[in-house]
């Protein structure tokens, strides 16, 4: 097999990548789901643009999860607006990030409130509308509306 690729750069993270999504309906930005040498999940945002696709510099890391980043998806919720995406990972959150800022807009957590919604880490992420469905390795499902947020 050959190098069928079109572009191929390593990550100036050095960090293992669990999860990419392609974000804002844009041929250049990217994030990344990685972990971290301090075993923290992060989410990295790239612009596969930038100066030097070889050694690729996030633009911007976001640092909230506690333990790997295992999903990724843009958020929908709002038509022009290609500001937002989701995280899901094994610390049972789902993270509504805004690319403008370093924080999260909000987090909704599964092991919460008794709550009987994904108790194992979150495996799949989708979104929609207002509404995120999500899914976990302990076979259930949740749908989230964040306007709850």
């Amino acid at each position: 097999l050959g190098s069928n690729w079109s572009h191929y750069s390593n990550l100036d993270t050095g960090n293992p990548v669990f999860a990419v999504k392609s974000i804002n309906n844009s041929e250049n930005h990217f994030i990344t789901g990685e972990l971290s040498q301090d075993k923290n999940g992060i989410v990295c945002l790239y612009d596969s643009q930038s100066a030097s696709f070889q050694s690729l510099k996030p633009l911007s890391v976001y640092k909230e999860h506690t333990n790997v980043i295992t999903c990724l998806t843009s958020a929908e919720f709002s038509s022009g607006n290609n500001f937002y995406f989701f995280s899901g990972s094994k610390d049972c959150t789902v993270k509504l990030w805004d690319s403008r800022t370093q924080n999260s807009v909000g987090t909704f957590c599964s092991k919460e409130n008794n709550s009987n919604d994904n108790q194992e880490f979150i495996t799949c992420i989708d979104s929609k509308g207002f509404y995120v469905t999500t899914g976990s390795i302990d076979k259930s499902v949740a749908i989230w509306d964040i306007r709850q947020l």
